[in-house]
């Protein structure tokens, strides 16, 4: 008798057979519950090593042995007229069958329901007013639209965090550029993050009608995505798939899973979009400045140690000088540097000028790239001859061109039309906003006081109340002064200690005693604010100006366009517009050259050479 045919007859094959699809479930359900409990890779190491070390020691006993009536034996002593390995072999052949069709199971599982394995999205509870509601329409076509929840990172390191956010918004890029398609924003979707809402309520907060989510785990040079599409309405699950690749491929992933998720809703629910509209542009091939670019990318957007994103993103850069959105956000945070620090004049002119450098390098590598227009058009206010209103608008709107869902390059030019006057302008910009990113707290607040302005107070209020509710922004002077001209004194002297706590020298007596008494001469307040204002190593944005106001320190105001000097135009400022300091601000802020250009706004008009505003 042949070796082959002994070894059949024995059943050496069969046991190999039935061990290594045995062992090949075990991997697999191993994998899903290092994933699910987070268990470190060297349990999986461990488990591989020793299912391997056991295939040869299986092999001899099944050699060695056999199973008999009486119990295991010694082949060679087993008479072979009383053996059963005829037997013994068919139930081998069911055992070996059924460990296939379990394995066979439990990799569906795993490929076609991973989200028995993603943790919930987190969800915002909190109740928005009827007015706020209403500013955020729906899609005409509510089943065209969809929200990208922030992936789950499955990797070992908490701190490959910023890549899965990254993935998911690199997604989230590529489908709000498919005609037809409404992509609910980053800063709303991922405002979802850490509770256990339901799909179907997060779908009712984002006003969409499908959710995209996913896991990534990368280990060394390896990435494993998995992402699932889901019609919120059901709760069914119209597409899923898992997707592991070497690193290197990480935009030809992005492309796969953007195309499909297109397709999928086409056929699943006959919408009339296209996949071949969905393209990824590999703009670096080298995969540390990529990764580079993620991690600081997700620090710029969340406004977080400005210092270590410019670290990561000049890294980026000179890794890959070639990258362009690299240097653009590289150009965003040198420009978001002088408002969240606390820098001297000097340092404020160099970190513009770096900005200018990077945004005129990313627009030479690829012009089409709406953010850098954006931040170009902001350095408008810091030309050496003045403001330059109309070019700042202009670049605005082509980085609107460019990309018409760039919800900040929207808040940007509201800012820029509140600070000139043209508030009805201003409040369609920001509304636009919104309706593009719900969450966008600067959009809304900025919204308020255009409201506030108009004289809409009611509509302010509403959308001060979510904005107070973020926790995001401290105390707003303009809304401290309304109230205290609403004659509500608790609840100003309320809202007002708060910069108690920012400051806790704040010269508030002489604050109060302006706003609630502003008919009144307050010049014995001065020394005391001057003081106060002196001794601050930053200049308090939007406090100074109100505390000069309010005790009728108008000689000392001085124009600032390091931020918005939407301050103007609010109610109760109405005697410094008709005082001759008005006229020093708007020249020194550049304003009258676009208004001769483009006509006064409203409430104002031109009387020889000065300007008078209501």
């Amino acid at each position: 008798m042949s070796l082959f045919a002994e070894l059949k007859r024995r059943n050496v094959v069969r046991v190999a057979i039935a061990y290594a699809v045995a062992a090949w479930l075990l991997v697999q359900v191993g994998d899903i519950a290092r994933e699910s409990f987070e268990a470190p890779a060297w349990i999986m190491k461990m488990l591989i090593t020793a299912l391997i070390a056991g295939f040869p020691i299986v092999v001899f006993f099944s050699w060695a042995f056999e199973i008999t009536p009486e119990g295991i034996k010694r082949e060679k002593d087993v008479d072979r007229s009383q053996s059963i390995t005829a037997e013994t072999g068919q139930k081998l052949n069911y055992i070996t069958i059924a460990l296939l069709v379990l394995a066979i199971t439990v990799v569906g599982i795993d490929r076609y329901l991973p989200q028995a394995r993603l943790p919930a999205a987190a969800v915002s509870t909190e109740a928005e007013p009827a007015a706020q509601k209403s500013a955020q329409p729906a899609p005409s076509d509510n089943r065209n639209s969809i929200a990208v929840l922030p992936f789950v990172n499955m990797s070992e390191d908490p701190a490959q965090e910023y890549f899965s956010d990254g993935i998911a918004e690199e997604l989230l890029n590529l489908l709000v550029k498919v005609d037809g398609l409404h992509v609910a924003s980053r800063t709303s979707s991922f405002a979802f993050k850490g509770s256990s809402a339901s799909i179907p309520d997060i779908a009712s907060q984002l006003k969409v009608t499908n959710v995209l989510e996913g896991s990534v785990r990368k280990a060394g040079n390896r990435v494993r995505i998995t992402a699932q599409l889901i019609d919120a309405t059901n709760d069914r699950h119209l597409w899923s798939e898992s997707y592991d690749r070497e690193l290197d491929d990480i935009f030809a992933i992005q492309n796969e899973i953007a195309s499909a998720i297109v397709t999928a809703l086409a056929s699943e629910l006959g919408l009339d979009l296209d996949a071949a509209e969905v393209s990824v542009e590999a703009d670096t091939r080298n995969m540390d400045a990529y990764e580079l670019f993620l991690q600081g990318r997700a620090l710029v957007i969340d406004r977080q140690d400005l210092p270590r994103a410019m670290d990561l993103l000049e890294r980026a850069t000179q890794l890959d000088p070639d990258f362009a959105r690299a240097w653009s956000m590289l150009g965003m945070a040198y420009y978001l540097v002088p408002s969240w620090s606390t820098l001297s004049p000097a340092e404020d002119a160099s970190f513009f000028a770096r900005t200018e450098q990077a945004i005129d390098r990313a627009l030479e590598l690829d012009p089409r790239q709406s953010l850098s227009w954006a931040v170009k058009a902001m350095l408008k206010q810091y030309e050496s001859e003045g403001a330059d209103w109309e070019a700042a608008l202009e670049l605005t709107d082509k980085a609107l061109e460019l990309d018409p869902s760039n919800a900040t390059a929207w808040l940007w030019s509201g800012l820029r039309y509140t600070e000139l006057g043209f508030h009805e302008q201003a409040r369609k910009q920001l509304m636009r906003c919104l309706e593009i990113d719900p969450a966008y707290i600067n959009c809304r607040r900025h919204l308020s006081r255009v409201l506030l302005i108009q004289g809409d107070t009611q509509a302010a209020v509403d959308q001060y109340v979510v904005i107070a509710r973020s926790r995001l922004i401290a105390t707003d002077t303009a809304f401290v002064e309304f109230v205290f001209r609403e004659g509500n004194q608790l609840a100003g002297l309320i809202a007002a200690n708060y910069l108690r706590l920012l400051y806790p020298d704040f010269p508030m007596d002489e604050w109060v005693a302006g706003l609630e008494r502003p008919e009144q001469d307050h010049t014995a307040s001065l020394p005391r604010v001057l003081d106060w204002l002196e001794n601050k190593q930053e200049k308090p944005i939007g406090i100074t100006e109100s505390l000069l106001l309010a005790i009728g320190a108008y000689d000392r105001i001085e124009a600032d366009l390091s931020y918005v000097n939407n301050w103007i135009w609010l109610p109760g400022n109405e005697r410094f517009r008709r005082s001759p300091h008005f006229q020093r601000v708007i020249r020194d802020l550049n304003m009258p050259a676009y208004w001769d250009e483009h006509g006064l706004p409203p409430g104002c008009e031109k009387a020889a050479e000065e300007y008078r505003c209501e």
